[in-house]
């Protein structure tokens, strides 16, 4: 399995900075996902390591060797694009067939390799179809087993499930994922769906104009980014600006803006005085009805609601005029607009961050 490394790569489009010094490590059998908003530069690595495009600067390398050299068909790279890149005069047995006999293969050879591909993927029994006759999560499924037919140990996968629909896109996930890992492949996989990402990923690469932010786990990138926009990119969070007001030993007490309330977070690492902003994720704020002047049980009251089916979205003005936005998944809490309630939620829930320089383009998903 090939052990990928970029290292410094850099692509512009005249002014643009499509990749900006990108270094990155994909390991053997390892599905890491380029995960970040439209135009960061995901698809722009996708196609350099494909041998689509050249870079302006930086290395490539497979186990070591570099492949900047080599024509995209010298690569040995299965590659599976958002389009349904299939040939539609071709049936499903000579679509998946294509790259075998533009080796050279032989018939006995495509046939073991084919069918092998084709029961994998579970489009078998649509043999003799044309791409007119498929659904568009069965379409897919003919450029996977195209890709997977070629013997390539690296799949390149370009937002292959942006084009299917919602329910079709939670099953064909797992079924990716099982299948990369049952073939032993290494998978760079790119999407602007955080919650593909976080649901497929061994590793996640959270990139933005140009330039990776963060490589980590799903579960560490979730409770642990490193930034303002990683940690709104992945969730659905609160942003609170405050004062450092006090320290202790493991934690401090930061009073919101405006001298409103006051609120303990889980370090003591800040200075006093310090202007910071605390990230609180909605679902995990919790509701209750008696008022309070304790930390992390605030006052509020209920401007709207959004509801969403299994859950309700409720926007919250705390005392200071602070606005927030908090989720339930409970009948019972009062729907009434103007409603005074309390909200509380754990210490260990807040996250904080330095103040910016710019903190509109911290929160700006883009």
């Amino acid at each position: 399995m090939p052990h990928v490394e970029i290292k410094n790569l850099s692509k512009n489009y005249g002014k643009v900075k499509a990749l900006d010094n990108v270094n990155l490590e994909v390991f053997d059998g390892e599905h890491l996902t380029l995960l970040g908003p439209s135009g960061c530069g995901k698809t722009t690595i996708l196609r350099a390591i494909a041998g689509l495009l050249k870079p302006d600067h930086g290395e490539i390398l497979f186990d070591g060797r570099s492949i900047l050299d080599l024509p995209p068909e010298e690569r040995d790279i299965g590659m599976v694009f958002q389009h349904f890149m299939v040939f539609p005069f071709l049936d499903v047995w000579d679509n998946v067939t294509y790259p075998l006999r533009i080796k050279g293969k032989s018939e006995a050879e495509i046939e073991e390799i084919a069918v092998r591909a084709m029961e994998l993927i579970g489009i078998l029994p649509r043999i003799n179809d044309f791409p007119e006759e498929l659904s568009a999560p069965e379409l897919q499924k003919v450029g996977l087993a195209r890709a997977f037919s070629t013997g390539s140990k690296l799949l390149l996968l370009d937002e292959p499930m942006s084009n299917l629909d919602s329910k079709f896109r939670m099953e064909f996930q797992h079924e990716l994922r099982d299948l990369i890992k049952k073939l032993g492949l290494t998978a760079i996989h790119v999407t602007h769906d955080q919650w593909i990402a976080m649901n497929i990923s061994d590793r996640i690469a959270i990139m933005r104009k140009g330039r990776i932010l963060q490589v980590d786990t799903p579960m560490q990138l979730y409770y642990a980014p490193n930034s303002i926009f990683t940690c709104n990119f992945l969730s659905n969070s609160n942003f609170l600006e405050g004062i450092v007001e006090q320290k202790e030993e493991g934690r401090s007490v930061v009073r919101l803006r405006g001298f409103g309330p006051k609120i303990v977070i889980p370090t003591d690492r800040w200075e006093r005085r310090q202007r910071l902003i605390l990230a609180l994720r909605r679902n995990e704020i919790s509701f209750s009805y008696a008022k309070t002047s304790e930390v992390n049980i605030l006052n509020a009251s209920i401007i709207d609601e959004h509801f969403l089916g299994s859950r309700t979205i409720f926007s919250l003005r705390l005392e200071n005029g602070d606005l927030i936005e908090a989720e339930s998944f409970t009948k019972d809490i009062p729907r009434d607009l103007g409603r005074e309630i309390t909200i509380s939620f754990r210490i260990a829930d807040v996250m904080s961050f330095e103040y910016p320089e710019d903190l509109d383009y911290e929160l700006a998903l883009e």
